[in-house]
């Protein structure tokens, strides 16, 4: 029971969390940039183009990065953990 606590509970929905960001970056890519880049192709200003080429390699990556804050700012600690962080809080503190 405590294998499934500490890996399924913990860290199941932090990994379900990069993933879905990681499917929606690809989903956005797919669909919305790929629309964005239609319309900037039909415009007579250059320089949007040249600004969805230069973002789309990225754009995976930046949802991922977004998704990964999210999922690591919800990580909770376990006891052990949090035990020895107010130890050594507590040893260096000022008296």
């Amino acid at each position: 029971m405590d294998w499934y606590y500490n890996n399924i509970e913990i860290l199941g929905p932090p990994a379900l969390t990069i993933v879905c960001g990681i499917l929606l970056g690809f989903i956005f890519k797919r669909f919305v940039h790929s629309r964005l880049k239609k319309a900037a192709e039909r415009s007579n200003w250059a320089g949007d183009d040249a600004v969805l080429e230069a973002i789309e390699p990225h754009i995976v990556v930046w949802f991922f990065l977004g998704a990964l804050s999210i999922s690591v700012s919800k990580i909770e600690a376990v006891q052990p953990q949090n035990t020895y962080l107010i130890s050594i809080l507590n040893d260096y503190a000022p008296k």
